[in-house]
């Protein structure tokens, strides 16, 4: 017997609340499986800046008559926040990936891709925004004068941000102990470096630190800022694009 239109009107509702129930149960899962960013970490990161800002000018000073015989030593170590290592790093990943049809490989490649491409462009804001003297362009040493918009660009440390983004997206994608401990020591040297060749403060690398670790958990959709996360670029066999949920 076929259904009255009284009971198709009173089922129909129903129906339609439980297709969009169905259509939207995958996107709830994956909205309810990325965390969002704890109220700590941007605590514990504003104090640890806050505390690397005290202590600047002794840092700084304490580093300025032996900084021309360690120039060396900064700029090797400074090495693993540059382009020239990060790039072959991306490009690796990529090619292995599609060679090799290793989606994983592909995917870390994007995601690296992402949160360094992130991570620049937040601290090219703030470095704008900001406008603080780096150490050797502050004779005297006292902390580094900020004027916005003056083209002074030491805060925050840009080779700090894009090598704490390399460090934690490769060791989030290894998901193992060892590789990110050793990932991270190779991201504390850039920082160290920039430091150490007075090319930044020290709250200038701790900023720039704090910076990568966000764009590399963002960019590999393990935390989400007040609901949203951050799209990635989409490398696939004949598809590339931004993947945006």
């Amino acid at each position: 017997m076929g259904a009255t239109p009284r009971a198709l009107i009173t089922t129909l509702p129903r129906a339609l609340a439980l297709v969009a129930a169905c259509a939207l149960a995958p996107c709830a899962a994956a909205a309810q499986s990325i965390p969002p960013l704890r109220w700590q970490a941007p605590a514990i990161a504003g104090a640890a800046i806050g505390v690397a800002l005290l202590i600047d000018v002794p840092v700084a000073r304490a580093l300025h008559d032996g900084a021309p015989s360690r120039a060396g030593t900064a700029r090797t170590l400074s090495r693993f926040g540059e382009v020239e290592v990060s790039l072959p790093i991306v490009a690796g990943l990529a090619v292995a990936g599609t060679l090799a049809r290793r989606p994983h490989l592909t995917r870390t490649a994007a995601i690296t891709t992402t949160a360094i491409a992130g991570s620049a462009a937040a601290v090219t804001i703030l470095k704008l925004g900001l406008g603080r003297a780096r150490p050797e362009q502050d004779p005297a040493l006292g902390g580094g004068p900020v004027r916005p918009f003056s083209g002074q660009t030491a805060m925050p440390s840009g080779h700090t941000a894009a090598a704490f983004a390399l460090a934690t997206t490769l060791g989030d994608a290894t998901g193992r102990t060892l590789p990110r401990i050793g990932l991270y020591a190779l991201a504390t040297g850039t920082a160290a470096g920039r430091v150490i060749g007075q090319r930044h403060w020290l709250s200038d690398v701790v900023a720039g630190a704090a910076i990568g670790v966000l764009a590399g958990k963002l960019a590999g959709g393990r935390v989400s800022v007040l609901g949203v996360r951050a799209p990635r670029l989409l490398l696939e066999p004949g598809r590339v694009g931004l993947r945006v949920r």
